[in-house]
C-alpha cells in the first residue's frame, strides 16, 4: 500500500485517479491520516450540483470517511467538509439533502 501511495504522490500511478482513491477508502483502516485525508479533499471536489449523483457521492463520503472507522482528525475533516457543503448548498438543496 506505501508503494501505491509513493507511486500515486510523484505521479507515477498508471491507474486512474478515482482508482487510486477508491482502494484507499477501501483500505482505509491501514492508511496514514495523510492519505485519509487527500482522499476525502478528491471526494469533496465531486461533491458538487454540476456533478451527476452528487447527493449520493455525499452520503457515501460521509458513510466512509466520518461513520465507518477513520480516525477523529479525518472524521473532524469530514464534518468540515459537510458544513461547508450544507452553508453554500443547503438552501437550494434543501429538500434532496
Amino acid at each position: 500500500l506505501a508503494l501505491v501511495d509513493d507511486l500515486q504522490t510523484t505521479f507515477k500511478f498508471q491507474g486512474l485517479e478515482s482508482d487510486y482513491f477508491r482502494v484507499v477508502t477501501r483500505v482505509k483502516g491501514h492508511v496514514s491520516d495523510k492519505v485519509a485525508e487527500a482522499a476525502l479533499a478528491y471526494y469533496v471536489q465531486r461533491i458538487h450540483p454540476a456533478h451527476s449523483g452528487w447527493l449520493q457521492n455525499l452520503s457515501e463520503m460521509m458513510q466512509g470517511f466520518y461513520a465507518d472507522h477513520f480516525s477523529s482528525t479525518v472524521r473532524v475533516k469530514a464534518l468540515e467538509a459537510l458544513r461547508e457543503l450544507l452553508d453554500t448548498y443547503g438552501l437550494m438543496y434543501e429538500q434532496e439533502i
